[in-house]
């Protein structure tokens, strides 16, 4: 178990982080401090209205066959988890829709959906719940 101090949290409150890795029984620092560097990010990115932020899934380096693809020829994902969920679009009413992804859902998006922004923890997308397509179960 480890724990952060981060921004914005109350000095009086304690966030702990537990990793769950059967084979080890201890949490080495470089592990601690890039789980503590994440969460700080996850807390700065609130998304507004239908908005949700996804972290896109690892292109992969090989083909089925074995052949190892550069950077520069490797497709970006069209797949990734959604991080966090803004509170839904303002209807004409007033009210808000409920959005139909949650925190968490592996999702499939188009080519071109979203905004993409470079944190700590690594690149992430900005998108409309629109600009997703499905979610895999």
């Amino acid at each position: 178990m480890a724990t952060c101090t981060l921004k914005g949290v109350d000095a009086h409150e304690t966030i702990l982080i537990v990793l769950i890795q059967p084979e080890i029984d201890s949490v080495s620092e470089s592990d601690t401090k890039n789980h503590c560097s994440y969460l700080e990010n996850l807390m700065r990115i609130e998304p507004l209205g239908d908005k949700v932020v996804i972290k896109r899934t690892e292109a992969e380096e090989t083909t089925a066959g074995g052949i190892v693809l550069p950077d520069s020829s490797r497709d970006k994902p069209q797949e990734g988890r959604v991080l966090s969920v803004g509170h839904g679009s303002l209807l004409e009413d007033g009210s808000r829709a409920e959005p139909q992804i949650k925190e968490g859902d592996r999702v499939i998006f188009s080519s071109y959906a979203g905004t993409e922004i470079e944190v700590d923890s690594g690149p992430l997308l900005i998108m409309s719940e629109s600009d997703i397509l499905a979610v895999v179960g």
